[in-house]
């Protein structure tokens, strides 16, 4: 199974999208250590605006690219993830494709990767 990890990022304060994708790291890590595959799109994207990159609204034809590749989205729940464009397209990419969705409270991940493992079985 791989599993894409759909977080929100944009917002108008630097200081709430840093946070943002320092929680989507966080999450990937503890969901990589126990043995889930699961793919961030943050983690491509981010560091390359980090060295002057710009991203335009193509960054979601290229999440989605990947989101289909994928078997489960995880929908890291972040203030903000309602109204995100980003995770609205990635969540209505996962119910054309019938794919299974998770909601994850990030404060709660250590119970969401036992649930999910749990099942796994």
């Amino acid at each position: 199974m791989l599993y894409y990890l759909a977080t929100p990022y944009s917002h108008t304060n630097k200081d709430v999208m840093r946070s943002r994708y320092l929680k989507s790291l966080r999450a990937q890590k503890k969901l990589m250590d126990a043995g889930i595959a699961v793919i961030n799109p943050l983690a491509n994207s981010v560091p390359l605006e980090d060295i002057g990159h710009k991203f335009g609204d193509e960054i979601y034809d290229m999440d989605l690219a990947i989101l289909r590749k994928c078997d489960t989205v995880i929908v890291l729940t972040l203030d903000g993830w309602k109204e995100s464009k980003g995770v609205l397209l990635e969540i209505e990419e996962a119910h054309k494709l019938k794919l299974k969705t998770y909601l994850l409270d990030f404060d709660k991940i250590e119970l969401f990767v036992e649930n999910l493992l749990k099942n796994k079985e």
